[in-house]
């Protein structure tokens, strides 16, 4: 059966049931064609040597005579396989998760096998848009623990833990046997794919907005329906039921983070055909010790405007008279309302404090510009430029200026020389003259200039969470009051007992994930050449220099040193927003 809503086609598949409803209204339930491979068994089919792609299209052409193939995308990792009475199903998911893609029929009954990726509906929904909200949590699911045993001979081993989730739930263990696993970093990252989706509770949400057809399965859409109080995220669906009278689409979604989902991928990629084996008598152990440090990050934008007469002969300064102009009072237009905070701002900010490549400009007075538009779209996270530029101006001289612990200001003035006469909808900072990095943006409803008038454009940027000292470091690195950055030379981590203090220059240093928003600061402090057994650490600090420096940050833990046992120390800075 076939269902279209003015020409779109929103359900194609097998209908499993229907129901007439006291309201006397058809109610048809089914699934799309993919039921066809769970009801289907393979009889006897062998594969030496052959590719995931070709297994597929050869079962796909076997068993499927109304199916087509033109969607598989060819893969090269090849497989030897015998399937008797095996369900189709069963071969499929098998095929998913050795190559980390995804198998779906579209519309026209063809059949796609390509890398797991999600596409962007581009919807963004405000909360007078939500009919109804309800979460689900499922806490039965945690792990929080994570021993990885992996080598050739099972002979190495790395433990990881999510102590904020320890403190709540208690320790939820799981251990790991990985033969093919070859290297510390891939046993971290290991288990760390299995620490970010599983550390807290599962909480997939149910939502009902007004009837959206074009909602589908795997697109990602944009809701502020966290119950932390998040404006905005991105939301995965994971079902969609579209109701036509009375007109609703209810969806089951699940909370999009692109860097855990490519990182689960690639796991699946590196670790197909795992066999489990027994844990060697002897094995060389490393603990992998992380804190997290998150700074808040918001911004406002001030505008004010005045009126400026022509030129007049007059007394403008005492004892003296010379030709100027009058100018009038300001009239304060916007008074530091919120200011959108980019995700490529985070991004930048970080880049700039911790030197990672590309470096982009600094927020500098030579590079500072604040930008005016006239475009009509709302200020979203996403945004890289505004979207229609009409002028952009250099900051004024003494900008950017401190204005506090971790603040920063950023003025502007633009009078008949870069606008005689206009409506501003949208404005932005950057740090180029020409295209460069957005880092905050606003739009809203429109603010006139006339001929003889000025505005006076300021934003400002606050940090908190961390010291005064800290704050006002990160402050002066991004606007280049300072140059002591927490780069390869410098950043270091610190340990403490108490009374023994060791300090060590970052081995590591980059992003964990491909939202650029959180940075990874790490050391290998080694048993007993660097600390002996026993050694307990009492904190953990960063600083941004090797010796004296600004302390960053500083974290209290409880952990001993065991012998035979390297500690990695890992600092993990996360920008957000405030």
């Amino acid at each position: 059966m076939q269902i279209s809503i003015n020409s779109t086609t929103i359900f194609r598949g097998i209908i499993e049931k229907k129901q007439r409803t006291e309201d006397k209204r058809l109610k048809i339930s089914g699934r799309d064609y993919y039921l066809k491979f769970v009801g289907k068994y393979a009889q006897l089919k062998s594969y030496t040597n052959q590719t995931a792609s070709q297994i597929l299209i050869d079962i796909i052409n076997s068993y499927f005579s109304d199916l087509t193939t033109n969607s598989i995308q060819s893969t090269s990792n090849q497989y030897t396989r015998e399937y008797r009475l095996t369900n189709i199903n069963q071969i499929i998911m098998e095929l998913n998760r050795s190559e980390g893609y995804v198998t779906y029929i579209d519309t026209s009954k063809d059949v796609h096998f390509e890398p797991e990726t999600y596409t962007d509906s581009g919807k963004h929904y405000t909360a007078s848009q939500i009919l109804s909200v309800n979460h689900e949590e499922k806490s039965n699911e945690i792990i929080n623990q994570v021993l990885v045993v992996y080598g050739q001979n099972l002979d190495k081993a790395i433990e990881r833990r999510n102590d904020d989730s320890i403190a709540i739930y208690g320790i939820r263990e799981k251990v790991e046997t990985k033969s093919n696993i070859a290297t510390e970093a891939d046993a971290i990252d290991y288990a760390d794919s299995i620490l970010s989706s599983a550390a807290f509770p599962i909480n997939p949400v149910e939502v009902t907005v007004r009837l959206d057809e074009t909602l589908q399965v795997g697109s990602i859409i944009w809701m502020p329906i966290d119950p932390s109080g998040i404006s905005e995220q991105p939301y995965l669906i994971l079902e969609a039921e579209h109701n036509l009278a009375p007109p609703y689409t209810k969806l089951k979604l699940g909370i999009y983070i692109s860097d855990t989902v490519n990182a689960i991928s690639e796991i699946i990629r590196k670790l197909r055909n795992i066999e489990e084996d027994k844990i060697s008598a002897s094995v060389t152990f490393t603990a992998v010790n992380d804190v997290l440090a998150e700074i808040t990050v918001s911004g406002t934008i001030t505008v004010k405007r005045r009126t400026i007469d022509g030129m007049k002969w007059g007394e403008f300064t005492w004892g003296q008279k010379r030709w100027g102009q009058v100018s009038g009072a300001y009239t304060t237009l916007i008074n530091a309302s919120t200011a959108i905070l980019t995700n490529k701002g985070i991004e930048t900010l970080l880049r700039i404090i911790f030197q990672l490549a590309t470096v982009p400009n600094l927020f500098d007075s030579a590079n500072s510009h604040i930008a005016i538009g006239s475009g009509s779209a709302q200020a979203k996270i996403t945004d890289l430029s505004l979207q229609s530029e009409v002028s952009r101006l250099q900051v004024n001289p003494g900008s950017p200026r401190a204005n506090g612990d971790g603040k920063l200001v950023w003025e502007a003035t633009f009078d008949d020389g870069e606008l005689v006469t206009g409506t501003i909808t949208e404005l932005g900072l950057l740090n180029a003259n020409s295209a460069g990095d957005l880092l905050l943006k606003y739009s809203g409803n429109g603010i006139s200039k006339a001929a003889n008038e000025e505005l006076e454009v300021s934003f400002e940027l606050t940090l908190t969470g961390l010291t005064s000292a800290a704050l006002n470091l990160l402050r002066d690195l991004v606007a280049g009051f300072d140059i002591n950055y927490l780069d390869a030379t410098n950043a270091s981590i610190e340990i403490t007992d108490g009374t023994t203090p060791y300090r060590e220059l970052a081995n590591s240093l980059q992003f964990t994930n491909t939202n650029y928003d959180e940075v990874l600061v790490e050391i290998r402090v080694t048993n007993p050449a660097e600390v002996s057994t026993g050694y307990q650490i009492q904190a953990i600090k960063l600083y941004n220099k090797t010796s004296g420096g600004t302390e960053i940050t500083n974290a209290s833990v409880n952990i001993v040193t065991e012998a035979s046992k390297d500690n990695v120390i890992r600092q993990k800075i996360k920008m957000k927003r405030g």
